[in-house]
């Protein structure tokens, strides 16, 4: 009945309006607030744990099982739409209502002829709507490849005068079809190291045949340079599709030679 009475004082505080109805004698027990910081011995003391916010339509849990003394005493402002209390008051939960809003929560335990009041406020918000997942990446198209540079590639490899052209090519295709996914992956940082890797692989793939492609590599560092001139090669990506058109007329000029 005491902590009612001290839940009424604190009320009152809060109402002036109400100050007439205030009982003309106070027997309370006397009220300690109580630093959680620095707790004095042999003092109650509110402790509790409880979230500063809750989602409408959620539970509002509060623990006070830390705390220290009995006879725990409870006020709400508002009044949510259900309030239930367990374990001798230490535990309290208590329905959120339909809309946001802020719950004043008064507590109050004793300790002999003291008392400790805490209060707690907890906000009420909407819950955001969940994010839509992203919808899925279209799946990645092949760039277009333009005839022209293929059907160049063909014909400079028409003239290759090695005894094993075919072969050749078919090696100079892997060459430059995986440098081109390279390209896409992000592998390499300016175009030099393009050139420098794909002169490297080649070195490697023709071997001793390299002098009979002498005239094919020549035609494709020529039409490179028009193709950068004629702003075909604007940026490091970009080489990666006219990469995959040379590996396309290599694959099919090696396609002609089975025929």
């Amino acid at each position: 009945m005491f902590r009612f009475v001290l839940y009424s004082t604190l009320v009152l505080l809060m109402s002036p309006a109400f100050a007439d109805d205030f009982p003309a004698n106070d027997y309370s027990p006397e009220v300690v607030f109580i630093d959680p910081e620095q707790p004095v011995e042999g003092t109650p003391r509110v402790v509790i744990d409880a979230p500063d916010m809750v989602h409408v339509g959620d539970m509002i849990v509060i623990d006070l099982s830390a705390s220290i003394g009995t006879g725990f005493d409870l006020r709400i402002i508002p009044s949510p739409p259900t309030v239930r209390v367990f374990n001798e008051g230490r535990i309290i939960t208590a329905a959120t209502g339909d809309a946001p809003t802020e719950y004043l929560f008064i507590f109050s335990c004793a300790l002999g002829d003291k008392s400790d009041i805490q209060t707690k406020v907890i906000r009420v918000e909407t819950k955001e709507p969940p994010t839509p997942p992203a919808p899925p990446e279209p799946p990645v198209e092949p760039p277009v490849k333009p005839t022209s540079l293929a059907s160049k590639v063909i014909g400079w490899c028409s003239d290759v005068k090695s005894p094993s052209a075919k072969s050749d090519a078919i090696k100079l295709q892997q060459v430059f079809n995986t440098l081109a996914t390279s390209i896409r992956s992000g592998a390499f940082s300016d175009v030099v190291q393009i050139m420098d890797a794909t002169k490297e692989a080649n070195d490697r793939a023709l071997g001793v045949n390299k002098d009979h492609w002498r005239p094919f590599l020549t035609h494709l560092s020529g039409e490179l340079g028009a193709l950068f001139d004629a702003g075909r090669l604007p940026t490091i990506e970009s080489h990666a599709e006219v990469w995959t058109e040379v590996a396309n007329g290599l694959q099919q000029f090696a396609n002609e030679e089975v025929q």
